[in-house]
């Protein structure tokens, strides 16, 4: 997985964790208004937080994973292999720039179509 889509799921992540804060926040909102209801119909006015706590969970473990791709996004190298052993020899895609093999018919960055700058071995 690239930078770019580790930062885009870290961002998911976020707003997952923000969305179920929330909720938690508003759950809890009403379970106190529940309780306050209650008492003044003469009840203990208990209050059930479960819906809180679950949605306060999530959205911990949101924030954790968004914290995670975020640091794996910021320690990985911007290239996902390692560059080959003639990478003297590389050539720039002309629609996005990227470094091909010489031989290559389709950029592996942008999937179009290129001229190949030498024969294929074999051809």
């Amino acid at each position: 997985m690239d930078n770019k889509a580790r930062r885009i799921l870290a961002g998911a992540f976020a707003l997952g964790a923000v969305v179920a804060g929330i909720l938690a926040f508003l759950a809890n909102q009403r379970a106190q208004d529940d309780a306050f209801v209650d008492r003044l119909l003469g009840g203990r006015g208990d209050v059930d937080r479960t819906s809180v706590l679950i949605l306060g969970a999530v959205a911990a473990v949101l924030f954790v994973l968004a914290v995670v791709s975020l640091l794996s996004s910021n320690s990985t190298n911007n290239s996902s292999a390692p560059a080959p052993s003639g990478s003297a020899n590389l050539v720039k895609c002309e629609y996005c720039a990227e470094l091909i093999q010489p031989e290559a018919r389709v950029c592996k960055h942008c999937g179009r179509d290129v001229t190949p700058h030498s024969k294929p071995p074999g051809n």
